[in-house]
């Protein structure tokens, strides 16, 4: 058997693998045998047909069946010896089957060479947040709404108050309701950040019996250019519950036992949450200026692999579109390219860094989990352990902050203040060691992280 790897463009590799027919005839024997029982002809039982006549009858179909696995195994085989190493997923691109021999040709890539940069002292914005007195009632007071009761009420006062209303579509010329349309009932809870601003001026002061038109595009031209009439039909107002020791030993079973001490654990999750954050926009600054530091090539099959995956991922988000269900990674590729590049670039930057810096998972980083999952599932911690051993997922996960941690401690950082909504805008922050790589915000996962 002989090989050989040519360089293509980029990082491809081509591999051409030469065998004789007599070195892979074990495999086609063995193809042949495992064919035998399932063929039938005329003047033989089922399973006895001669190996002569099957090959004489069957020969190219079986062997070419045979060629993928034996071109796996050849390839195999040379990786382990010659210590060939690759990225992605090798393709069998051809088979030049000739009289005496059979060569198997492959295209791979491998891991991009360059020269990493330095990637200490970076020097990156850290956002930071105390939480005030004023946060901490906020969420008491969404604490005693939450748990609060109902009663009758006359008349929406405030928004503590629930109507309970039937929505109907009409024609506006008319007045009339829409003929094949339907009433809905629902309840509209005015302190909710649900209902819109205009609705709840709308809802306020009116009493049961009461009814209005509503036009959702006046507030969103996105919505429907319809209008509907409201109808009040009962009215309700939420009484917070009291703050009393009572209610926060039951709420927290036992947990608390007074509402100063409930106030201080909600203080430390309200930090911890600021605390996350400012990790995250830390975070997204390192892994941005070290991926604009390196500049190279990705490897284009590689890349077509994460557009695939990123498609497939838009698809299952966006499961409810027809349309979109057809569509394709080459459909997408322009659009997906630049974050799906940045995707890459960072994975095998982190990969580099990972080598170099002798990163691995150790035994003390998994104790915790294992003894929360030993506790949970009353379980021996060994085999648990080993478990998690075994999910590259969790191993995954732990060796990538374990690559954060060890580059927020190598940065120099900066502090600097989030706005008053909460957000940090490094373009915006007026600093003169600021070199303006502003980390690409994904709003819709940053909207949702803020709700939560």
């Amino acid at each position: 058997m002989e090989h050989k790897v040519t360089e293509k463009e980029h990082w491809e590799r081509q591999l051409d693998i030469t065998a004789t027919r007599e070195e892979i005839k074990p495999q086609l024997d063995k193809a042949y045998q495992e064919a035998r029982p399932y063929i039938t002809h005329k003047g033989f039982r089922k399973g006895q047909v001669p190996i002569n006549l099957i090959k004489k009858l069957y020969g190219k179909q079986i062997e070419g069946d045979a060629y993928g696995d034996i071109a796996n195994e050849l390839f195999n085989k040379v990786l382990q010896e010659q210590k060939l190493s690759f990225i992605g997923e090798p393709k069998l691109t051809n088979i030049d089957n000739q009289k005496d021999t059979i060569t198997f040709t492959f295209a791979y890539e491998v891991m991009p060479e360059f020269d990493l940069a330095n990637y200490q002292d970076i020097e990156i914005d850290e956002p930071i947040h105390l939480v005030t007195d004023e946060e901490i009632e906020k969420e008491i007071e969404e604490l005693c709404i939450n748990n609060g009761t109902l009663a009758p009420a006359e008349q929406i006062t405030d928004e503590l108050h629930i109507a309970h209303v039937t929505i109907t579509e009409i024609d506006e010329a008319t007045g009339l309701k829409v003929e094949g349309t339907e009433s809905q009932e629902t309840d509209f809870f005015l302190h909710s950040p649900y209902v819109t601003p205009d609705l709840k001026e709308l809802l306020l002061n009116l009493k049961e019996g009461d009814n209005f038109n509503y036009k959702p595009a006046d507030e969103d031209p996105a919505a429907p250019r319809k209008t509907f009439n409201i109808k009040i039909d009962k009215v309700l107002k939420l009484v917070p519950v009291e703050l009393t020791d009572e209610f926060i030993k039951e709420y927290t079973q036992g947990k608390f036992l007074t509402p100063d001490e409930y106030r201080e654990e909600i203080g430390f999750k309200l930090q911890e949450k600021w605390n996350d954050k400012s990790r995250e926009a830390m975070e997204e600054q390192l892994v941005k200026k070290i991926t604009d530091m390196n500049d190279f090539d990705v490897p284009k099959g590689l890349l077509w692999q994460v557009v695939e995956g990123m498609t497939e991922d838009l698809k299952k988000q966006y499961k409810d579109i027809p349309n979109f269900q057809n569509v394709t990674a080459k459909d997408m590729f322009n659009d997906l390219e630049p974050s799906a590049t940045f995707r890459l670039k960072w994975e095998i930057l982190r990969a580099k860094i990972i080598d170099k810096e002798k990163l691995e998972v150790e035994d003390f980083d998994l104790d915790q989990m294992v003894e929360e999952q030993a506790k949970q599932r009353n379980s021996n911690p060994d085999k648990i352990r080993e478990e998690l051993k075994s999910n590259q997922n969790i191993m995954g996960q732990i060796l990538y902050k374990k690559v954060i941690d060890l580059l927020l401690d190598y940065s120099v950082t900066h502090e600097v203040e989030f706005d008053e909504h909460g957000h940090y805008h490094p373009e915006e922050q007026e600093s003169e060691l600021y070199d303006a790589y502003a980390p690409e915000e994904e709003s819709e996962q940053k909207d949702e992280k803020e709700k939560e």
